[in-house]
């Protein structure tokens, strides 16, 4: 049996019994926390690449061409990557980064947070490189469209069903699954299975897409934010640290986020419980009078029109929908360039039935998508209404 065959089995028989990949035996060192360790970054050995050690034994990686980075965990003979986004070429220069600065260490486990994109698009090249794939049986159905050897990818996946482990006597890694859903045990995750990490010793937390925090204000409380909270609460979780990886400084976010920027955002943010509960209290034709006005009031309040869009989607699920299109009106006022309210708008036109104005909005948005993938992702949406209709 090959090397990398018998850790596997090691692994999924330490599984069926409960125990971490770490063993019952390991004994795991203090390590200093995140904010005693002097942030080191420096471009990548790969162009384009950015590298920073945020702590002892977690290294950042900003990718090249997106907003986005990766998470090194370093152990004393091996690196674990969290997340691997985007495309082939992204992961195989990571890779490469990650040969250049640990030469000694080889990558043993690749883990992601969910399936989209901007967590794990490639996973050919993780393979390649001799990577156990953490993951869990709903994303490994998503995995399975992404890779051209199917059976590689299934002798080579650890499946996590609540928690899981890596550790030795450097670093701890742990992973939990987070299952979408209100009931006990359940989470308001973007996916129907969600993974976050922590590193106890640093106590650093990696939550993925699940709260990031702009540069210059508090954005929307959407139900991710609090729902983490409660997850790291209700846990006992020690953080102080959270690293959001589908962000960066470049467009506009904290690369690391603390704990009381998370509480604060929770304090200070927009509560579209609160904006929905005020305009639901008015008629759809009242609100729409008041347009200057709404649109006069966000100016002061958020940037973005995702906030906006957010807000109206608590108003639709409240059972307001004609409100909900009239603050999509405010955020395309407020946002003239921005082709997502607009689109947004035509969507919830388009589900009322009202077709013709819905058809105006899509028109608009495509006209503004920055480019053709934007516009792919649109169309495709919009065929699929149209194709639903008929």
């Amino acid at each position: 049996m090959k090397r990398s065959e018998a850790v596997f089995v090691f692994v999924m028989t330490l599984l069926a019994f409960g125990l971490s990949a770490s063993g019952q035996q390991t004994t795991v060192t203090s390590l200093p926390p995140a904010s005693s360790v002097a942030a080191t970054s420096q471009p990548g050995t790969v162009p384009g690449l950015r590298f920073e050690t945020i702590a002892s034994g977690i290294h950042l990686i900003w990718t090249p061409r997106h907003e986005a980075k990766v998470v090194v965990a370093e152990f004393s003979t091996f690196v674990a990557l969290i997340e691997a986004p985007f495309d082939d070429r992204t992961v195989r220069d990571i890779l490469a980064e990650l040969r250049a600065r640990f030469p000694k260490k080889p990558l043993r486990y690749a883990l992601h947070s969910h399936h989209h994109d901007h967590s794990i698009n490639a996973v050919d090249p993780l393979l390649v490189a001799g990577a156990q794939i953490v993951t869990s049986g709903y994303n490994l159905d998503q995995l399975l469209t992404a890779t051209a050897d199917e059976a590689l990818l299934r002798s080579r996946v650890v499946l996590v069903d609540d928690r899981f482990e890596i550790a030795d006597q450097t670093n701890r890694l742990r992973v939990w699954l987070l299952k979408q859903g209100r009931g006990e045990n359940q989470w308001l995750v973007p996916t129907a299975e969600y993974m976050v990490f922590d590193f106890p010793d640093q106590q650093v937390l990696v939550s993925g897409c699940m709260y990031n925090k702009p540069l210059t204000y508090h954005e929307v409380v959407n139900q991710r934010k609090p729902s983490l909270l409660k997850f790291i609460e209700s846990h006992g979780l020690k953080v102080r640290t959270i690293v959001p990886t589908n962000t960066s400084s470049a467009g506009g976010f904290e690369d690391v986020c603390t704990m009381q920027m998370l509480q604060d955002t929770l304090e200070q943010g927009i509560k579209p419980e609160e904006v929905s509960k005020r305009f639901g209290a008015m008629t759809a034709i009242e609100m729409r009078d008041r347009l200057d006005a709404i649109v006069e009031e966000f100016k002061t309040k958020t940037p973005r029109s995702f906030d906006l869009m957010v807000c109206s989607s608590q108003l639709l699920r409240d059972g307001f929908p004609d409100h909900s299109i009239v603050l999509l009106d405010a955020a395309i006022k407020l946002f003239p360039s921005d082709p997502w309210p607009a689109f947004e708008s035509g969507v919830r036109l388009w589900e009322l039935g009202r077709t013709p104005e819905a058809e105006e909005r899509w028109k608009t948005a495509l006209a503004l998508a920055k480019d053709s993938n934007e516009r792919e992702d649109m169309e495709r949406t919009i065929g699929e209404k149209r194709v639903m209709v008929k």
